[in-house]
């Protein structure tokens, strides 16, 4: 396909070539030239551009907040696992290890503060699960 174009381009090539070739070109001299006009023409005035009001910013929804601990303190912690696990049962109120083992913790003393919310989230999940 490339190859039949470019011959095509190649054969007009050679039949512009060979027309320039058989016709007399007769170079124009200096008093056949119009003299150019130097002098620019009047610029039309550009009205003011308005004023392009700003754009709104988009609104970034935001991540939905998370629930307010109900602890802030360790012991805090321990009694809400407690409550959680006497609401759970002693069935699902065993998979509260598994949280705590999920975030590198056997022990609930281990769970270090930054680390409440991630338990919470956890223990709250086995109560909707």
């Amino acid at each position: 396909m490339l190859e039949t174009t470019l011959e095509r381009i190649a054969t007009a090539l050679e039949k512009i070539a060979d027309s320039f070739d058989s016709a007399a070109v007769i170079a124009p001299t200096a008093a056949d030239q119009p003299v150019p006009n130097l002098t620019p023409a009047p610029a039309d005035p550009i009205p003011p551009a308005a004023p392009v009001p700003a754009a709104a910013a988009p609104e970034i929804p935001t991540a939905p907040a998370e629930p307010a601990l109900p602890f802030n303190d360790k012991q805090g912690m321990i009694n809400y696992v407690m409550a959680a696990y006497q609401e759970l049962g002693p069935e699902k109120g065993a998979q509260i290890q598994a949280v705590l083992v999920n975030l590198g913790h056997p022990n609930i003393n281990d769970v270090p503060p930054e680390q409440f919310q991630a338990v919470f989230d956890g223990v709250e999940k086995l109560k909707v699960a």
